[in-house]
Formats: structure tokens, sequence, C-alpha cells
């Protein structure tokens, strides 16, 4: 009966580990928001676009770039053009404030061949995680 209890138990342990993992294993929106971020600037600095844009949701908005298709083209003209080489991305002061399923974070200070730019990110919690749904800059 004993060995009986311990393998449910164990079942049970398992079963509650993977949904956990499956449904972001507990984490913090904050803590989600800031992994997307850490993988929109690492997939910045190594200019690599089809990794830049899966961090953006198919609901992306910007008055400049239109829509995410609008954003890609931007991004990738950049990069082309060599306005992100050498890029530096601070976040040193960067809050993260989340209200339900959307979130916005910044400051975001970007450097590079192009000048300098403040701007926050605003995020949507979707089914992928939470994505990028607009942008806001300053100083551009």
């Amino acid at each position: 009966m004993k060995r009986i209890l311990m393998t449910g138990f164990a079942v049970f342990t398992l079963a509650f580990v993977a949904v956990g993992c499956a449904t972001g294993g507990g984490q913090s929106p904050e803590s989600m928001i800031q992994a997307t971020l850490d993988s929109w600037k690492a997939a910045i600095t190594a200019k690599d676009i089809d990794a830049i844009m899966k961090n953006y949701s198919e609901k992306f908005e910007n008055y400049d770039w239109g829509n995410k298709a609008g954003a890609q083209e931007f991004l990738k003209g950049a990069i082309d053009q060599g306005y992100l080489d050498d890029i530096k991305i601070v976040t040193d002061a960067l809050e993260i404030k989340v209200e339900g399923d959307t979130a916005t974070a910044g400051p975001i200070d970007m450097e590079g061949a192009f000048g300098e730019v403040s701007f926050d990110l605003s995020f949507a919690k979707e089914e992928g995680g939470w994505l990028i749904v607009g942008t806001e800059s300053s100083g551009v």
C-alpha cells in the first residue's frame, strides 16, 4: 500500500512539474518580459532579423513603421546599411510595468551609427508568451 501511494505521489508530482513547465513554470510576468527583452537584445546585437522578429507580435503597431512587416523592413534596412554595427543597448534604468495582459518596459537606450535613441517597448501576453506590440521613442 505504501508503495502504491509513493508511486501515485511521484506520478502526480511529475505531472504537476510538466504542466508548470508548459505554462511558464510559475514565472512572474516581469521575468517572462525580461526574457523576451533579453532575446530581442541578443538578436539585435547579432543582427539576426529572423531572431529579432520572433519577439514581435503579429498585432505590432507603430506610427512610423505601421505593422510587423513594416518593422521588419525597417530593421532589415538598418542592418543592411550598417546602422546596427557596434550597437550598444543599455537597460540600466529599465522598469517593467504590468497591467493585466499588457506591459511596458523602458527606458531602453540605444546608441549606434544612427545616433542615440531612448524608447519604451509595449508588450502583450499572447499564447506564445509576452511579445512586443509597440514602441514609443524620443530623441530620434
